[in-house]
């Protein structure tokens, strides 16, 4: 590779790093700008759960997780084997399903659409830039 070719690579890589450390940077800020109403909702799921709001299978589960039992990425990932986790992954499985079915059915101009979309491509651009970090490191 010529010099002035090897120099433009290093610029872009630097661009996309910089752009990707910028990304990370707005995420974070997203996330802790929401943590605490995040960790309010998350705690009125649980309260659900207790009480038997969202079924009988998250209700022994979260009696589980109470326990120490398991845990909620336990059980999303397929680790927590009990009928109880298997039939939450299974309705995981079903909702999501139908909210892409949904989507799918939208109007392409629907901005919900549009918005799914884009994120979902942004995400993908992410995933490929970081993949690509890793593999040069």
């Amino acid at each position: 590779m010529a010099s002035t070719e090897f120099e433009a690579f290093m610029q872009q890589l630097e661009q996309a790093q910089k752009e990707l450390r910028q990304a990370r940077k707005e995420l974070e800020e997203l996330h802790a700008n929401n943590q605490p109403r995040l960790a309010e909702h998350h705690e009125e799921v649980v309260k659900a759960r207790r009480a038997g709001q969202m079924g009988k299978a998250w209700q022994t589960l979260q009696s589980r997780i109470d326990l120490g039992k398991t845990c909620e990425m336990d059980i999303f990932n397929g680790i927590d084997k009990s009928p109880e986790a298997r039939e939450v992954r299974a309705d995981i499985v079903r909702n999501m399903t139908k909210v892409r079915d949904d989507l799918d059915a939208m109007d392409p101009e629907e901005k919900t659409k549009r918005d799914y979309l884009r994120a979902m491509e942004s995400s993908a651009t992410l995933q490929a830039m970081e993949a690509g970090m890793r593999k040069d490191v």
